[in-house]
């Protein structure tokens, strides 16, 4: 039997089992194919560890670019001390620019992808050239992606995050500098 959403598989077992007389047994995919699930909890394990990953690289890209960012207005940023703006106010600054841009990436990012993600979630993602490995864990060769709200909470949530973060040594080193020095630096 197919169900359109897998947890309801217990709960149809037990009923399926209550019903029907107890030379038979009822089996759910977990009973079946446990390599399957075993592979499913794996990946999504491994799903961590490369948002890990590319988390990693992101706060490097984004450090990189607000430190070039701020090394290059560090004459504004010195004229800002010089007439009397806070450490704290440069600090918020600097960190909000990068939030908001990590904002504006998320929503760029998606514009982009949910074309894509019409397309395959109509048509599917043909891996007929593994369909005799994939019919083995009982998929089939068509794949078709399903966007969850996990999936787009995650996006908004952690890639501003993460951007913010990035910021964060930039927005030090630009309230650490002294207004003379900084003004004087071209």
């Amino acid at each position: 039997m197919l169900l359109d959403d897998a947890r309801q598989a217990d709960a149809l077992k037990a009923r399926l089992q209550a019903t029907l007389p107890d030379t038979l047994e009822v089996l759910t995919y977990r009973d079946v194919v446990p390599l399957l699930v075993m592979q499913r909890d794996l990946y999504a394990e491994m799903m961590y560890l490369i948002y890990l990953i590319i988390g990693v690289a992101l706060i490097f890209g984004i450090i990189n670019a607000m430190l070039m960012a701020v090394l290059e207005r560090l004459p504004e940023f010195g004229v800002l001390r010089a007439i009397g703006m806070s450490e704290g106010r440069l600090f918020l600054l600097v960190s909000l620019e990068s939030l908001l841009l990590g904002l504006l990436g998320t929503a760029i990012g998606w514009a982009l992808s949910l074309p894509v993600y019409a397309y395959l979630a109509r048509h599917g993602l043909d891996l007929a050239v593994f369909s005799e490995a994939l019919a083995a864990f009982g998929v089939g060769s068509v794949i078709y992606p399903r966007l969850t709200l996990r999936v787009v909470w995650n996006a908004w949530l952690i890639i501003p995050l993460v951007a913010w973060l990035g910021a964060l040594y930039p927005a030090w080193r630009a309230i650490h500098v002294e207004p003379v020095e900084a003004m004087r630096a071209v």
